[in-house]
């Protein structure tokens, strides 16, 4: 038959009607196990767990240290009809490294083994500072590849730059002024040989033939040039026979100090007292003597006492006996002279004389 109603409506209470309500629950626990369950299905209904629509909440979905780390950074999850996305937007995860000042595989280290170094060349000769150097991706400007600059000062000092003599290493191989002489130091004018001075620069070590360094410099060359006139008495250059009335006039040069030149000249018989002078003597170093008789013959004094040696002037006064500097019998003319230029300076000059014989 069906059962009184009763205002209990829970299970426990439809155990109690069976029993009665006066009556004692043969298993308390089961009871309370069943209220529990129950109680929980009703807690945990079909939106349990389900997050708030438009939500969101940072994500990172790969290694935490890497988080934050270069270029590395979260993003976020937004929640969708109760559930969160899959998808972490705007996440930047770690990635391959390429070479432009990033971090992009988020280990601390931005382009790492891909960068190149780079050498600065203050003076513009593609040849770089070893000691100025920067990492890059790319040649930053005044930099370049090569480190073997050994003056970045210099344009002119570079590896295989032509190597010059002045004490400096062009070429940067550690070795100032190396090289062949005659590379370094091209014969000029008339120059036999040279050698390289270091800091004093090319030298002439001897010249042609005939030709003399009088001044010194290389540029130069050997700039003096003799008049080869001759050197000896006995091969002395004859200047003709001096009349009444006539002149002539000799230029020379003595380039080395050991050297002379001897002239010859007659005198016929007439009227006329001959001269011989210097008339064109620079710093008075050249002069000269008169001989008589030959090569094998004396420079005496005449009996007023001049001289014949060392001599500016000579005159011959054919009639009186005071002559000047020279005279051989007093009033007569000798049938001719021997005449020997000398310079008193030492060293090379091109120092020029000119001697005048007149009559």
């Amino acid at each position: 038959m069906p059962l009184p109603s009763r205002p209990c409506l829970r299970p426990a209470a439809i155990l109690f009607v069976l029993l009665g309500c006066g009556g004692v629950d043969p298993d308390p626990d089961r009871d309370a196990g069943t209220d529990a369950g129950i109680d929980a299905g009703v807690d945990a209904g079909p939106d349990a767990g389900r997050c708030e629509e438009g939500a969101t909440r940072p994500c990172y979905t790969a290694a935490q240290e890497t988080q934050g780390v270069g270029l590395c950074t979260a993003g976020t999850q937004r929640c969708e009809t109760g559930d969160w996305t899959p998808t972490c937007a705007e996440e930047v995860v770690p990635a391959a490294e390429t070479c432009n000042g990033l971090d992009e595989d988020c280990d601390g280290t931005a382009d790492e083994e891909l960068t190149s170094a780079f050498y600065r060349d203050l003076d513009g000769d593609s040849f770089g500072d070893p000691d100025e150097v920067v990492q890059a991706c790319a040649v930053p400007p005044g930099y370049v590849t090569s480190s073997t600059d050994c003056d970045d000062q210099a344009a002119g000092v570079r590896p295989e730059a032509a190597e010059q003599c002045n004490g400096i290493d062009e070429d940067c191989d550690t070795i100032p002024d190396d090289g062949a002489a005659a590379t370094l130091c091209p014969p000029t004018t008339r120059v036999q040989t040279t050698q390289c001075g270091g800091l004093s620069g090319c030298e002439i070590v001897s010249c042609n033939p005939g030709s003399y360094d009088a001044d010194g410099q290389y540029a130069t060359g050997c700039e003096c040039e003799d008049d080869l006139a001759d050197s000896t008495c006995s091969a002395a250059t004859h200047l003709g026979s001096l009349s009444s009335g006539q002149t002539q006039v000799r230029s020379g040069k003595l380039p080395d100090e050991t050297q002379t030149d001897w002239y010859q000249l007659s005198f016929p018989a007439g009227p006329g007292n001959p001269t011989i002078a210097l008339t064109s003597n620079p710093g008075s170093v050249f002069r000269f003597d008169v001989l008589v008789g030959g090569c094998g013959g004396t420079a005496g004094d005449c009996v007023t006492g001049g001289k014949s040696t060392a001599l500016f002037t000579w005159v011959h006064n054919q009639t009186s006996c005071t002559e000047i500097n020279y005279c051989t019998t007093c009033g007569t003319l000798p049938a001719s002279v021997l005449i020997r230029v000398e310079r008193t300076s030492t060293g090379q000059s091109c120092a020029t004389y000119q001697l005048s014989v007149s009559r």
